[in-house]
């Protein structure tokens, strides 16, 4: 262990364990911000749109705080006295003799018990963390592979056409291919470079052509809005931030807004908000036990009955006020662990020096 806590004390790893410990307050005080923000969107009635945009930066603020703290204090620590020295006159001052009886503050700092002791069990912890993360993201993107490789074959003649329909009514750009798979049990798009969208294949047999056509165009809608590019950007912050609550309800409320952003673009597409909200249900009542979609964007994420609830506005105005409790419960809760974390930070950092 003796080597390991040599290498925590290094540099790089001391800004990384700071930058680490002032992301519990930075991530409550932006969890905190957005709740507000959202509450305020919902308030005035904001589409899912913009309420996606809100998510979205604050996930990207809560991914560049830490790299901001991590390089402020590396830059700090290029600058200044080495450790030994120091650690050197930490200790001298904290011993030396005094004639009073109080401890001066570097006493008082050399007494308390020191943040170098936990760094090198936090830092363990954080990198084990992000190990078996990466391993889960690596084995999702190998699912995603083999859906697409195995068990799939071209889908039907009358299927392609109607996807070619969509797919220009959609203006995308990019050809994407439309296959049957065994391996999937709802519409699922998959892939940026070279996109598909799997249907299982015998899933949607109950559902009529135009509720296949609306879930159909929910697919392409994630394929137009590179909603797969932004799904992997989610799941390396989750990642690298694992231990922070805040990183995974935003990129939780990412994963909601975006659903409810193709919703409206498939209902926009096909014309008939009633046609898509039976397709819905007809998901709700025949998908399975629960798959792995880490790297797959599917037809049925979020919570379905939400997603049909705001397709008609006077369902959507009862369904909204648990979302409003849930804001403002996670906004009090969010101030809660402000408080609490900042003071941890900031011990952190005083003994850090």
């Amino acid at each position: 262990m003796s080597a390991w806590t040599a290498l925590a004390a290094q540099p790089f790893f001391r800004s990384l364990s700071v930058a680490l410990y002032h992301f519990l307050w930075q991530g409550a005080a932006v969890a905190a911000g957005f709740a507000v923000v959202d509450f305020a969107l919902r308030r005035r009635e904001a589409g899912a749109r913009a309420r996606y945009a809100l998510a979205c930066a604050a996930l990207a603020i809560l991914v560049a705080l830490p790299a901001a703290t991590f390089f402020r204090r590396g830059g700090e620590a290029a600058g200044a006295p080495s450790d030994s020295g120091s650690t050197t006159a930490l200790a001298s001052s904290a011993l030396a003799p005094s004639g009073n009886a109080v401890p001066s503050a570097a006493g008082r700092r050399a007494l308390r018990l020191p943040a170098a002791t936990l760094r090198p069990v936090l830092l363990a912890a954080w990198l084990a963390g992000v190990l078996v993360l990466s391993l889960r993201l690596l084995a999702g993107w190998a699912v995603a592979l083999r859906r697409v490789k195995r068990r799939t074959r071209p889908a039907t003649a009358a299927l392609t056409a109607s996807f070619a329909r969509l797919t220009k009514r959609l203006a995308l750009s990019r050809p994407v291919r439309l296959l049957e798979s065994a391996a999937v049990e709802v519409p699922t798009a998959l892939g940026w470079m070279r996109p598909v969208v799997l249907l299982p294949l015998s899933g949607l047999t109950g559902f009529s052509p135009s509720q296949i056509d609306a879930l159909l165009a929910h697919e392409l809608a994630h394929l137009r809005r590179h909603d797969y590019l932004v799904n992997l950007a989610q799941c390396a912050a989750e990642t690298l931030l694992f231990y922070h609550p805040a990183v995974w309800w935003v990129s939780g409320r990412i994963r909601a807004e975006r659903e409810n952003c193709c919703d409206d673009i498939a209902v926009a597409a096909t014309g008939d908000a009633r046609v898509y909200a039976a397709a819905l249900l007809e998901l709700e009542e025949t998908r399975g036990a629960r798959r792995a979609r880490a790297l797959a964007l599917a037809a049925d994420g979020g919570t379905l009955l939400g997603r049909i609830a705001r397709l008609f506005p006077g369902a959507e105005r009862a369904a909204s006020s648990r979302s409003r409790r849930t804001a403002g419960a996670v906004t009090l809760a969010s101030v809660l662990l402000l408080g609490a974390a900042a003071r941890v930070s900031t011990l952190a950092e005083e003994e850090a020096r």
